[in-house]
């Protein structure tokens, strides 16, 4: 490594979003899951208990019309027990409706959506890896620096040399040849 970027940042937005994917990670576990037991039970004992309660509807409603026939009551009290036998009927189809939601589970789009956002973060934590890959200077070669050109903390513009690398083991040489000569050259021939 010939020199290294303050990578600190980088570190602390990949850990908040390493915490984010857990979060919805989670999210989507509860999805998956579906509804808990504890409130199927609690939205049968609803249905149950607003049945019960209709029936009961039912036989003062039967009870009224009977009286009513009779002229023993005015049609208004026959009305309102009508009223509410119908009201309970409405509260008994909110409260299956709701109960059949809780069996049937989550719905699949929201359970893709949150797919999709943990594949959101996950591009962007991989994004963050590749910036802090980037982040370090590596040698094309081993060497030794021979000059630094700057000082430590110093600004540079891109391009700018930094110091001089220098080659440390054998020495090389690149020499041209024609290609035509190149056939007639022979491993240590002078």
């Amino acid at each position: 490594p010939l020199a290294r970027l303050d990578t600190r940042t980088l570190e602390a937005q990949k850990v908040e979003l390493q915490a984010q994917r857990l979060e919805l990670q989670a999210t989507l576990a509860e999805l998956n899951n579906g509804s808990r037991r504890e409130d199927i039970v609690a939205a049968q004992g609803a249905v149950a208990e607003l049945k019960e309660q209709l029936n009961l509807a039912n036989l003062k409603t039967q009870r009224r019309e009977k009286l009513y026939a009779e002229g023993a009551i005015a049609l208004e009290q026959l009305d309102e027990e009508r009223v509410a036998e119908a009201s309970l009927k409405r509260r008994l189809e909110i409260a299956q409706s709701n109960l059949d939601k809780l069996n049937n589970g989550s719905r699949p789009e929201p359970i893709a959506g949150q797919q999709a956002r943990i594949q959101g973060l996950d591009a962007q934590i991989r994004q963050i890896d590749i910036q802090i890959s980037k982040a370090q200077l590596l040698a094309p070669f081993s060497g030794t620096i021979g000059d630094r050109l700057v000082d430590p903390g110093m600004v540079v513009g891109a391009g700018s040399p930094v110091f001089r690398l220098l080659a440390t083991g054998m020495p090389e040489a690149h020499i041209g040849i024609p290609p035509h000569l190149s056939a007639q050259i022979r491993e240590g021939q002078t």
